[in-house]
């Protein structure tokens, strides 16, 4: 069984396709994703145990501007709306499903206006970026998410918390764990040296200069300082009411199998989620 929900989120128009897969009238798996034109931008497989839903995962994640009818998408807040909608929707459809469990491989891309659309450019992560200007990664701050073991978890925060206030060693020092281009050790040492923490030193950074301060060092970076206690599996974002927009009237309508036009463009388990920079 396919149902489409047509759903109004502010200036957006999100089309979310729910099928229910079944054999010997047993439901195996429920896929639901969200989407516009482009119609399979976030998808939410939920698995189920004797007919009763067990638990959710987020097989694939990507940005398109047509993830919206009508309304091109945004990158940024777009991606947040649109996430938060297909969540409202699994919490009210599926009350027993209580978080979603996926992986965290987000990166920040940049597309070339002389090249094609797909052709990416200057890729790094997104949560070694958001977790070094904000203390959090892109999910944790907008979806509450976290590592689904506490203890596992807890050690993370712990770390995390530990290098924003540490006493930065000599710039040379810095220079041998992150081993950044030469041409811009200069401009970096600028900013290093005025600050105590390394903390300090990163929001000191100007924020429309920070990707091309950092885009080719951070990984190296971020994985000597807390790369024993991160990991990119076994994040899960809550279900909750205080942390999903309200949506607007949705109409539902029965469809036949294969009625819509998917696209079969890929760009990766939670690739490029639609966020700059500049959006951090």
């Amino acid at each position: 069984m396919e149902t489409e929900t047509i759903i109004k989120s502010g200036k957006y128009k999100f089309r979310i396709v729910d099928k229910i897969s079944t054999y010997k009238d047993i439901i195996y798996v429920r896929n639901i994703k969200i989407g516009g034109n482009y119609s399979d931008c976030v998808n939410i497989s939920i698995s189920y145990s004797e007919d009763i839903p067990i638990s959710a995962y987020i097989p694939m994640q990507v940005y398109d501007a047509e993830c919206s009818l009508e309304t091109p998408l945004d990158r940024g807040k777009g991606s947040i709306i649109m996430i938060k909608e297909i969540l409202k929707y699994i919490k009210q459809k599926i009350p027993e499903i209580t978080s979603v469990n996926f992986e965290d491989l987000s990166q920040i891309e940049k597309y070339s206006g002389m090249k094609k659309k797909d052709t990416r450019v200057n890729q790094f992560p997104l949560y070694f970026f958001s977790i070094m200007f904000n203390g959090v990664t892109w999910y944790e701050k907008h979806f509450n998410a976290r590592l689904n073991l506490d203890t596992t978890h807890t050690a993370y925060r712990s770390k995390v918390n530990q290098l924003m206030l540490m006493q930065k060693p000599e710039f040379i020092v810095f220079l041998q764990i992150s081993s950044p281009p030469l041409q811009i050790m200069p401009e970096l040492q600028k900013y290093y040296d005025r600050h105590n923490t390394y903390g300090e030193f990163f929001t000191s950074m100007p924020v429309l200069e920070r990707c091309n301060l950092v885009r080719d060092w951070i990984t190296s970076f971020m994985r000597y300082y807390i790369g024993d206690v991160f990991s990119n599996d076994n994040w899960i974002i809550p279900i909750k009411d205080n942390q999903l927009l309200v949506g607007g009237k949705r109409k539902s309508k029965r469809t036949k199998n294969n009625r819509l036009n998917y696209s079969i463009r890929r760009y990766g388990v939670n690739n490029d989620i639609g966020v700059d920079a500049i959006d951090v």
